[in-house]
């Protein structure tokens, strides 16, 4: 019984499945039953690795992360330390009481530089208990602001963007209430008394930013407070860094306060949340990430206080049902953080690697099954290949492949079944092709209907303008009176005109959205007053029907997100709908929130007509209608509709329609709510930006509605009669109907006009002396382009002397763009304005008028400066004209003759008698300036003096002056004139005259000697003492310099010297020694005089150079001076000699020039403690084996440091003072390979030497290993983590 129920089952079971399954199952079953069980050995096997991975991989991810906070919050310690050093050494100003605006602006410039030097840095400020502040901060779009505040000035606090100089540019905002000695972190440095973190806070403008500040005291020698130095970083970094980590597929991280508050995290959400202008910070509980915020519930509930967590600590807990592995571990320094580092990686993640595991075991297994299958699959073949054959032949004929091999040959069933298949495939095969052909001419049919309806459209545009042109003009009585038939007819013309325009339109809206060439500008719209406006719009299509337009819209309904003009366009449509088929009653707009809080419903109800049901489901379909009867006597093409559906769904949303024929249609759509939009700020936007258009619209309304006749009928002037006091226009277009409607239009303007149907007939006309004052240019035309015609008028008329207006119907930013570029003044789109049209032609008018005027003034008044000075330069006498100040401003060649010298614009009237030695007569007494006939004109006073003499060299000339002042509108003297002449000859005879001209002639010929003399004597010298010297000592020979002249000034030392210059001098004879240093020091003269230095003295082997210029100059020639050497070193090598080292020490301050020594021997010298800075910076180029280094001051004055190849190499204390110096290393001249390995291990060697000065040894060693990995040759690194493993043992 129970075989006959097995093989009645097996019956069921097969009429169930196919052929092939009963062949194969069999044997799967068994394979698969094997690799179960191995699978699921292999999966436990794999379970027991989770744990190891998860915490290898959290370890990891904590290290990094410490890594990077030790790195990130070493840089503003170090900014503090570098502006502290900055001012105990004198380089940086503190406000006190007195002058304190100057040192708030040298503070508020350092800050702007080093803003830009150190990227991490967000904010560098200081603050003084004297209530002063001075601060520079990182914007977001990547320029900078400075801001200062002043208590004394009041309690504002003022921020300014900068130039590229860094002057203030503009002021940002103003902020009141802001009182420097409460402020956290002021108040956190005065009472910690040294460098220490201040709370973190929220920054929220000029961008949203989360901040913590580094802040540094500093006192004078006395322990007295002087101020708070401060740098801001942003945190917000830092998680830009956890979100580069691969914390498993879905882990996340985050750093957390001990009270829970967010620092940073690996979620793309900010730790803060911002509520309109509100910022607050997020504790991590409430994180909008799940995994982060249920990972800190859990440590809420599990862990009382993370101040309990000494060292990593894991957890595990279950988050949905799927377990979590937790790690939290402390993150403190010396200045006083206090954070937790979380890692929380969903266990899950760590599948793969146990599947990658069960892989390996069940891909044996898997053999088995593959076998299995093959022989099943064999033996299913051999029994059933026929049947799959006509099968696979089936389906291949439902794909449409025809060609099918069949087993038609055979004689039993199958082949008969194969022909039948071969018959039907031969009429499906003729059949799919005959449609196949029928579809391509369809489409090729619907294709050449889109492109002609958008060409028929575009082409309409020109005789449309014409029409409503035409029509419009003659409203406006270009043509005279009309009657009121007249009137009417025209009208008639203009309303048709413009529905023509708006049926084109649609026609291309519609061309546009079959095409999907539509694109959205979405923004928050308020609908209440985009519906008032399209209400307003709509109301002269009421005409006289008793039909009222009702906005229920609230006014506290959420705005929408939508493009306004669609909005506009689809309201329009559906409104104007209503009133076409509504007779009396209402058209209400309605709209309500839709329950899901993210969409709007807008309802346009109507007492119309009403849809019939049958017709409901076709309404939106293009150019379709309720049924033909409408269309008749309503009017329209079925088109509105059809682009308001598509419209409505580019928005998102859906269109509904209800109808009752006989009681009205309800349209209901729905749009998305803008997010984060106040309702109030979006009306009140939209209701400026939308009532200039609707006042505009109603304005043209009734001036289309009520025109009025004009005044006068000035007609154009065809023949060229010009009246020259009218202004002349000059139209040139290829179309009779346009040129028409300009005339009309600009007639009634009283322009004088002159028409031209094309491009070559415009030219003839000007050619012909027509004088434009501006051209109407239309683009396309026969014959010439308007561009070509353009071109051809900019050749003789520029663009300010001649406007010219193309007017249109191409409407491409390409060809704006075009026009312009080939001269035009402006670009008009047919149909054009005519109000616009007129605006602008007077506006062009103006300014063309405007320049002409400007430039005729312009050089009427050259004319008459010219023709002044001629006449001037032709006077027998001299003349000096001074400015109202005082100053010379004009002498005339007598003048300069008898003065001796030309215009000396730095002197004043005081200083006139000094310059111009001017004595009184026959005596060594200059003659007393405010006495002067010039200085008395200054004073308003008209005057005569005969008792001067001007005295130059051996000669004294007695003139004869006149002193007359000019006065301006306000009685103000702005110039004072004094003529004089030489009255020589009134009081010598000539015998006495030729005797003294032949002493001057002697005395010249002395003077000259003297000169010439003089001249060699300070070009000889030269040769020790630099010109340069004697410049900044202010003389120009070396006879005139005294001992004990001296100046101070701000300049860059450069120190250089030879390596091992004893052991190479030892080799060679005392002649072959200074042959060699000659040879040397001629090549590095140059590389300092090149760029702008000299060389103050040669000190055996060594030079000691300055440069005056910028810090770059003294940078530049350094690196010149090493590749010279590299040249020089070629050399010797080449002639079997050794290579010759150098060592550069820069430095930048101030120093003293003078004069040393005694009263039989001096010279020149440059002292100061920037100069003994320079030479120690020197030496440690021995110490640490490099070429070149330079001082944090000549870092500091670099205008681009970013331009050169540079690292942070050591902090070093001054020789008698306490502060430290930073020391940075330029390898610009190194070789290649060792600069490329030094720029790449740059951040990892200065974060090592900041954490060495920091006393973190162990975390140094880390980063000087690196540096060795990548370069072992780098000398540096290897002497850093020799000290460092000294300074561990």
């Amino acid at each position: 019984m129970s075989i006959h129920r097995l093989q009645s089952l097996g019956v069921r079971l097969s009429q169930k499945f196919s052929l092939r399954t009963v062949f194969i199952v069999p044997f799967v079953v068994q394979i698969l039953a094997a690799v179960g069980l191995t699978g699921y050995l292999s999966y436990r096997n794999g379970q027991e690795a989770v744990e190891d991975l998860a915490t290898q991989l959290r370890d990891e991810i904590v290290n990094r992360i410490e890594q990077r906070l030790n790195s990130h919050l070493a840089t503003p310690h170090t900014i503090n330390q570098l502006n502290l050093d900055a001012v105990r050494l004198g380089e940086l100003p503190l406000p006190e009481t007195r002058n304190p605006e100057n040192a708030l602006r040298q503070l508020e410039r350092h800050f702007w530089r080093q803003i830009q030097v150190f990227d991490s840095a967000t904010y560098i400020y200081f603050g003084s208990p004297q209530e002063y502040f001075s601060g520079a901060e990182r914007v977001g779009d990547g320029s900078f602001n400075v801001a200062s505040w002043e208590a004394r000035r009041g309690n504002e606090f003022y921020t300014y963007s900068t130039d590229e100089e860094g002057n203030r540019d503009r002021l940002v905002s103003a902020v009141p209430g802001y009182d420097l000695l409460t402020r956290p972190w002021y108040t956190t440095a005065v009472r910690a008394g040294k460098a220490t973190w201040g709370e973190i806070y929220l920054w929220a403008a000029p961008y949203a930013n989360l901040a913590l500040p580094a802040v540094r005291p500093i006192y004078d020698r006395a322990g007295r407070l002087q101020g708070v130095f401060a740098v801001d970083i942003s945190l917000l970094e830092i998680g830009q860094f956890l979100r580069t980590l691969e914390i498993g597929k879905t882990g996340q991280t985050f750093i957390i306060e001990r009270d829970g508050q967010l620092v940073a995290s690996s979620t793309p959400t900010p730790p803060f949340t911002t509520t309109g202008d509100r910022v607050e910070r997020l504790q991590a509980r409430h994180s909008s990430d799940r995994l982060v915020r249920a990972t800190a519930r859990f440590l809420d509930d599990r862990v009382p206080s993370l101040d309990r967590i000494e060292q990593p600590t894991q957890f595990r807990f279950d988050l949905d049902g799927e377990p979590q592995l937790v790690q939290v571990a402390p993150f403190h320094d010396e200045r006083g953080l206090d954070w937790s580092i979380v890692v929380v990686i969903p266990e899950s993640d760590f599948m793969a690697r146990i599947h990658a595991n069960t892989r390996t075991t069940i891909a044996l297994c898997a053999v088995a099954l593959v076998v299995a299958i093959a022989i099943g699959m064999a033996t299913s073949r051999w029994v059933l290949g026929p049947i799959w054959r006509l099968n696979d032949a089936a389906k291949a004929l439902a794909d449409s492949h025809w060609e099918q091999s069949l087993p038609v040959n055979r004689a039993d069933e199958l082949g008969e079944l194969a022909r039948s298949f071969q018959r039907m495939a031969a009429q499906l095969q003729d059949s799919f092709a005959h449609l196949e052909a029928k579809n391509i001419q369809l489409q090729h049919l619907d294709q050449l209907k889109d492109e002609f309806l958008a060409n028929t459209s575009h082409e309409l545009r020109t005789p449309l303008n014409g029409t409503i042109g035409i029509a419009e003009s003659m409203l406006d009585g270009a043509t005279g009176t009309l009657t009121d038939l007249q009137r009417k007819n025209l009208i008639t013309i203009a309303q048709t005109g413009r529905r023509l325009a708006n049926l084109i339109n649609d026609i291309l809206d519609f061309s546009k959205l079959r095409h999907q060439n539509i694109e959205l500008q979405l923004k928050p719209v308020g609908l209440r007053e985009i519906v008032e406006v399209v209400l307003t719009l709509s109301q002269t299509l009421v005409g006289k029907k008793p039909l009222k337009l009702v906005n229920e819209i609230p006014e506290d309904l959420p705005a929408a997100w939508a493009d306004e003009n669609r909005l506009q366009q689809i309201l329009y449509n559906l409104v104007g709908n209503a009133i076409k088929f509504t007779d009396t009653g209402a058209v209400t707009l309605s709209a309500w929130e839709v329950p899901d809080r993210q969409h709007l419903t807008v309802a346009v109800s109507d007492t119309g007509i009403g849809i019939p049901p049958d017709k409901l489901d076709r309404i939106f379909e293009s150019f379709e209608q309720a049924d033909g009867s409408t269309a008749r006597q309503y009017g329209g093409t079925g088109l509105g509709l059809a682009i308001t559906k598509q419209l409505v769904e580019l928005h998102g949303g859906e269109i509904q329609v209800e109808s009752t024929v006989g009681e009205g249609s309800r349209f209901a759509f729905t749009l998305p709510i803008a997010e984060d939009a106040d309702p109030q700020i979006v009306s009140c936007q939209q209701r400026q930006s939308l009532s200039a258009s609707v006042v505009s619209s109603l304005r043209d309304r009734e001036a289309f509605d009520e025109i009025a006749p004009p005044e006068q009928d000035i007609p154009a002037d065809p023949d060229g009669a010009i009246d020259s006091e009218k202004v002349k226009l000059l139209i040139v277009d290829d179309e009779p109907v346009n040129l028409q409607v300009l005339v009309n239009h600009l007639s009634l303007e009283n322009y004088t006009i002159a028409s031209a149907s094309n491009g070559l007939e415009a030219l003839e006309i000007i050619e012909n002396g027509f004088e434009p004052d501006l051209v109407l240019l239309d683009v396309m035309m026969p014959k010439m382009t308007g561009y070509e015609v353009c071109q051809k008028l900019r050749e003789h008329f520029p663009s300010t002397q001649l406007p010219i207006l193309m007017l249109t119907a191409k409407n491409q930013v390409s060809d704006l763009v075009h026009g312009l570029g080939v001269g035009a003044n402006d670009y008009l789109t047919k149909p054009i304005s005519k109000n616009e049209l007129l605006a602008r032609i007077k506006t062009h008018l103006q300014i063309a008028t405007i320049s002409i005027e400007n430039a005729k003034l312009y050089y009427e008044l050259r004319e008459s400066e010219s023709r002044l000075k001629q006449f001037l330069e032709a006077l027998p006498v001299g003349v000096v004209v001074l400015t109202g100040e005082g100053q010379p401003y004009y002498i005339n060649r007598v003048g300069k003759d008898l003065l001796g010298r030309g215009v000396v614009s730095e002197v004043n009237s005081e200083g006139l008698g000094q310059v111009y030695q001017i004595y009184m007569a026959r005596s060594d007494r200059l003659y007393p300036s405010e006495q002067l006939p010039m200085v008395r004109a200054l004073r308003g006073e008209r005057s005569t003096s005969d008792d001067l003499e001007i005295h130059r060299s051996d000669k004294r000339i007695p003139i004869e002056a006149w002193g007359t002042p000019i006065f301006d509108d306000k009685g103000d003297v702005t110039f004072a004139i004094v003529a004089f002449q030489d009255i020589t000859e009134r009081r010598q005879v000539e015998v006495e005259r030729e005797r003294f001209t032949e002493q001057l002639e002697q005395a010249n010929l002395n003077l000259e000697e003297a000169l010439e003399a003089e001249l060699e004597l300070t070009e000889a010298y030269g040769r020790f003492v630099p010109h340069e010297f004697l410049h900044f000592l202010g003389h120009e020979t070396i006879v005139e310099v005294s001992l004990g002249d001296a100046i101070q000034k701000n300049m860059s030392i450069l120190f250089s010297d030879i390596r091992d210059f004893t052991t190479i001098s030892e080799q060679l004879t005392p002649e072959d020694s200074f042959k060699f240093i000659n040879a040397y020091l001629s090549r590095m003269e140059s590389a300092i005089a090149d760029h702008d230095g000299f060389i103050d003295k040669y000190i055996g082997d060594a030079i000691m150079a300055l440069f005056s210029g910028k810090a770059d100059d003294a940078v530049k020639a350094a690196i010149a001076m090493l590749n010279r050497l590299k040249d020089y070193n070629q050399e010797r090598l080449q002639l079997g000699e050794t290579a010759v080292k150098i060592g550069i020490g820069i430095n930048t301050g101030s120093i003293i020039l003078g004069t040393v020594g005694g009263q039989n021997r001096m010279e020149g010298t440059a002292i100061g403690d920037a100069v003994n800075l320079a030479a120690r910076i020197e030496g440690l180029t021995k110490n640490y084996g490099v070429s070149l280094l330079i001082s944090h001051q000549t870092f500091l004055e670099l205008e681009d440091a970013n331009q050169y190849s540079l690292r942070l190499i050591d902090c070093v204390k001054v020789k008698g003072k306490s502060q430290t110096v930073s020391v940075f290393e330029v390898f610009d001249a190194d070789p290649e390979d060792l600069k490329m390995s030094k720029l790449e291990t740059k951040g990892t060697f200065e974060s090592g030497v900041i954490l060495y000065h920091l006393k973190s040894y162990s975390e140094a060693i880390v980063k000087f290993e690196r540096c060795l990995q990548v370069d072992e040759g780098d000398r540096v690194a290897r002497i850093y983590l020799e000290r460092c493993r000294t300074q561990i043992l």
